[in-house]
């Protein structure tokens, strides 16, 4: 986002609406992972070490070109 904000408002307004379904999943993924970790760290404990957990695996994953 802070690439889009220093380029040319107008075509990035472009950008944006040809992938518009991409971004609003993308948003929509951003917002349920958020609530998560809300909830995650409204009931503290286990939980956040589980979610701490799944991101590190996933960040592996994500390292080693896995989808």
């Amino acid at each position: 986002m802070s690439r889009l904000a220093s380029g040319d408002p107008e075509m990035n307004r472009d950008i944006c609406l040809t992938n518009r379904e991409a971004i609003i999943a993308w948003i929509d993924r951003l917002i349920a992972e958020l609530e998560l970790w809300k909830r995650l760290l409204a009931g503290g404990g286990e939980g956040i070490e589980k979610g701490l957990s799944r991101a590190r695996e996933a960040r592996r994953k994500w390292l080693e070109g896995a989808p």
